[in-house]
């Protein structure tokens, strides 16, 4: 800042003081420090509009604009100021839109761009989900703000598609029943049977898939195969002893009859 201030007029300096505040965000999010990461990302996006309104035309400058204001709407989010998060957001995706519409290479990043943006709209209120898909997303985005009941409710709207239901490698059952059993350690006892709903549903699908794969094994396999269907098998069963003694997310149920059930059967990573 020091040699920036020297020469007001030296904006690659003066870039580097922008990217520095930046990298101080970075870091004091991911200290916790959110209202730290707060002034440095506000910092950032300051000078980085004074440069890209110096000069419209520098590509460069105004992704450098957008990523700022990305990264304050990511903080923003964190913090539950959804409405400010929003703004952010807004002004994060439109300029990027435009920096792609000039360099085309910036097309495969724009993604996060939009994904974040429909993120922070849904959990703002600001947009209703438009499909299952997107209810499952506000499960996870609600999960992540420690939002159990709201997040289990999303889930909820978003299960009653199969192919959803039927995402294992995501773990959309599992999650929702991590953030059902979540509501319940919150005192919303009334989520208890959907979780075990949920997680019985997962072991069971689980289970069916890792009984194709003893029997494939029976058979003759390539060797490419073998050590393919054994590296799934060893994870179905990690995942099973995960959910029965590991995560903490399924500490509300764990313990009663009805949790110990959903196990009875199933093999033990042991």
């Amino acid at each position: 800042e020091r040699l920036s201030s020297s020469d007001p007029t030296n904006t690659q300096w003066l870039r580097d003081v922008s990217v520095s505040h930046e990298k101080l965000g970075d870091i004091a999010q991911a200290q916790g420090d959110l209202a730290a990461a707060r002034t440095s990302y506000e910092a950032s996006v300051g000078i980085a509009e004074r440069l890209s309104s110096s000069d419209p035309t520098n590509t460069q400058w105004l992704r450098d604009v957008s990523v700022s204001h990305y990264r304050l709407g990511g903080v923003l989010r964190t913090r539950r100021e959804y409405g400010a998060a929003v703004e952010h957001l807004r002004q994060a995706e439109a300029m990027h839109r435009e920096a792609m519409s000039r360099a085309e290479h910036l097309g495969g990043e724009h993604h996060f761009f939009e994904s974040r943006l429909r993120e922070v709209e849904l959990l703002a209120g600001v947009r209703e989900p438009e499909s299952s898909a997107e209810h499952v997303d506000l499960g996870y985005a609600r999960y992540a703000q420690e939002e159990w009941v709201a997040s289990a409710e999303a889930f909820e709207a978003g299960l009653s598609d199969e192919p959803l239901r039927a995402d294992l490698d995501r773990g959309n059952l599992y999650n929702a029943a991590c953030s059902a059993s979540l509501a319940v350690a919150d005192g919303h006892d009334e989520w208890g049977g959907r979780a075990l709903e949920w997680l019985g549903e997962d072991l069971r699908r689980r289970n069916d898939i890792l009984k194709t794969i003893v029997e494939r094994r029976k058979g003759e396999l390539s060797e490419e195969d073998a050590a393919r269907f054994e590296r799934i098998e060893a994870a179905l069963l990690e995942h099973f002893t995960w959910a029965r003694t590991g995560d903490s997310d399924l500490a509300a149920l764990r313990g009663t009859a009805e949790f110990e059930a959903l196990f009875e059967g199933l093999p033990s990573g042991d």
